[in-house]
């Protein structure tokens, strides 16, 4: 009897022991849920780490960028000579450099007798005027005209009248602009293309009317409504010239020719 009593005391005592496998469960997930609330703690304390180190990155670099404009500045005001007293001084007159000399030329005409006009060709009785000396150092300008009028004095009309109207289109303000025109209607004059000649000349009068060219330009339109056989129209140039430039050598020879008897 006291055996039984013993062992039955024995089996309630184990029993009482062992935890039951519901209660084992729920101790797992309790520990889970504590881990997974302790890793999501420690993540936000590293992304709050991690942020405040860009922060302090970025006050790092505003720094170092304000000392670098300071030194910066600080080695410019060094550098700086210090002011000096402005004294005023009269500018020498600039030397004039030599301008290309425009040689007498007389056009030498027609130079194919296929191209020959109806009418014989008359040739220039216009001034060739040395343009005036050059105030500047265009240097430029001046090898491009002088080119240009080479090629006309060689003959070569159709070169000369592309490199005078390239010289005037790139320098129409300059002081042989008038020259340049004025030889592209000589080219043409010297062609026996007449009526082209007066187009030309006629640039002159209009865009540099008071260049020295203008009384030469009213001259050679006389000359090409000549070439042209309207002695009327050429007369009227002829007194317009008079006109308007009594003292140039153009209207001292165009008074002469207006005294010619007409033939």
């Amino acid at each position: 009897m006291n055996k039984y009593l013993v062992a039955s005391f024995a089996f309630f005592v184990f029993v009482g022991c062992v935890p039951q496998q519901g209660q084992v469960r729920d101790d797992s997930d309790t520990r889970l849920a504590l881990m997974a609330a302790e890793q999501k703690r420690l993540e936000m304390r590293m992304d709050e780490l991690a942020q405040g180190l860009l922060d302090m990155k970025s006050r790092f670099d505003r720094v170092e960028a304000a000392q670098a404009s300071l030194t910066a500045q600080a080695a410019q005001r060094k550098s700086r000579p210090p002011k000096l007293e402005v004294v005023k001084i009269e500018p020498a007159k600039p030397v004039e450099e030599a301008a290309p000399v425009e040689e007498k030329v007389k056009p030498t005409g027609v130079r194919s007798k296929a191209a020959a006009p109806a009418t014989p060709v008359e040739k220039s009785s216009a001034p060739v005027i040395a343009p005036p000396k050059a105030r500047t150092n265009d240097g430029e300008a001046v090898k491009a005209y002088s080119g240009a009028f080479n090629a006309y004095r060689k003959g070569s009309y159709a070169k000369a009248i592309l490199d005078f109207e390239d010289f005037v289109g790139k320098y129409p303000e300059h002081q042989y602009a008038d020259s340049a025109q004025f030889w592209i209607g000589e080219s043409y004059f010297s062609q026996g293309e007449f009526a082209q000649a007066i187009v030309e000349f006629n640039k002159v009068v209009e865009r540099y009317p008071r260049k020295q060219r203008a009384a030469d330009a009213y001259f050679m339109i006389g000359k090409s409504y000549e070439g042209l056989k309207q002695p009327d129209r050429a007369r009227s140039f002829y007194g317009r010239l008079v006109e308007l430039y009594p003292s140039s050598e153009a209207a001292f020879k165009a008074k002469k020719l207006m005294a010619t008897p007409k033939k």
